[in-house]
């Protein structure tokens, strides 16, 4: 059973983070977070994109489980889903798969 999950989450992010044409930007903000929680405002200057696409890139990660947020307004922090977090793995089985692919 455990398996099937996985599966279901490994297309899933495959799907959010490179079959789709915001794919790159989502990926940029998963492995931002991933190493440190942050609100829209820094997302977008650390990565250099406009706030309304990080709110944009963000709500849809939020609505497809891949990101969760605490707190509200300016303040709201955005952090790995605790899955995603304990199964990091699948994200980077993709990035490899990324960089083996533009060599």
């Amino acid at each position: 059973m455990n398996d099937i999950f996985e599966g279901e989450h490994r297309r899933l992010a495959w799907w959010l983070l490179v079959a789709t044409k915001g794919g790159p930007t989502r990926m940029k903000i998963i492995s931002q977070l991933s190493r440190n929680p942050s609100n829209l405002n820094r997302i977008s200057n650390d990565l250099g994109i406009n706030y309304r696409t990080a709110e944009h890139h963000a709500k849809v990660l939020m609505d497809n489980g891949m990101i969760i947020s605490k707190g509200d307004g300016y303040g709201k922090t955005y952090f790995i889903s605790p899955y995603f977090e304990k199964n990091y793995h699948l994200i980077e089985e993709i990035e490899e798969k990324l960089k083996r692919k533009s060599k």
